[in-house]
């Protein structure tokens, strides 16, 4: 069929997207809007009506109307103060979900939303197990994200604050998965990433010392002062303390040799004039 011979009724299904999460309840609920008269409520002139208002909140939470779900949703707690349900609805409100099969997939944490508090304390026993699964399996995939993306970190790290901070993540993520296992892991890579860092260090000041250059020997002088117990740190420093002395004694050397010369010239001129 193409896709302008349509009837103008089926017009809005064409912006569903079949790769989408959520598109089966989207064409249900599209279809339903076609061949179903859906019922009129003024939020207003339904006091008492809770169930109605609960009915058409989440009806509106499928359409995506945050606010006017939100409304109705309200006016039910309003209404009855206990009604689990709404709560539910309220908690769809803030996360934006259209769907309550959708909760699970929700991307924000809600274990400590006040709405799922109430949802626990007011719900029967089938809510209560519902919104529990829900949040489990919500826990469970931000759990499964926080370990996927550090441990991606922690693969390509090389500095050892870095390698630590991953240590901290798998310590918060406590039991899950092999995270008691990744934090030993961490800790030995970066023990050992240190460790490469110091020789790296410790050959870049040698590499200064071997120089004929005295301020990269001074440069090199303090970081072997200041480790003096890795390697033979010690020893270096020793060496180029006397190698600084005897520089500076041959530059004194030489300044004398140069007004020695001075003076031996103006005493050959004076002498001369005479």
């Amino acid at each position: 069929m193409d896709p302008y011979d349509m009837p103008v009724e089926f017009s809005h299904l064409q912006a569903l997207n079949m790769a989408e999460l959520g598109f089966h309840q989207d064409l249900i609920h599209g279809i339903r809007k076609i061949f179903i008269k859906e019922e009129k409520i003024d939020i207003k002139s339904v006091t008492g009506n809770v169930q109605a208002l609960v009915d058409r909140g989440f009806l509106l939470l499928e359409d995506g109307d945050w606010n006017h779900a939100g409304e109705c949703l309200q006016k039910a707690l309003d209404d009855s103060p206990r009604n689990a349900e709404a709560f539910l609805g309220m908690l769809m409100v803030e996360l934006k979900i259209k769907y309550k099969e959708d909760l699970s997939q929700s991307e924000v944490l809600f274990d400590e939303n006040k709405n799922y508090r109430m949802v626990l304390r007011y719900g029967d026993e089938e809510l209560r197990n519902f919104v529990i699964r829900a949040n489990n399996n919500v826990k469970e995939n931000a759990g499964n994200k926080i370990y996927e993306e550090t441990l991606r970190k922690l693969e390509n790290a090389i500095m050892p604050n870095v390698i630590m901070e991953c240590a901290k993540v798998f310590e918060g993520l406590g039991d899950f998965r092999d995270s008691a296992q990744l934090v030993e892991r961490c800790k030995e890579k970066a023990a050992a990433a240190e460790e490469r860092q110091k020789e790296d260090m410790f050959r870049f000041y040698c590499e200064m010392m071997d120089s004929d250059d005295p301020d990269k020997w001074r440069q090199a002088l303090n970081y072997f002062e200041v480790n003096p117990k890795y390697k033979n740190c010690k020893d270096k420093a020793s060496e180029l303390r006397k190698r600084l002395e005897k520089k500076q004694m041959d530059e004194i050397l030489k300044t004398l040799d140069a007004v020695t010369k001075i003076i031996h010239e103006i005493k050959q001129k004076m002498n001369l004039q005479d």
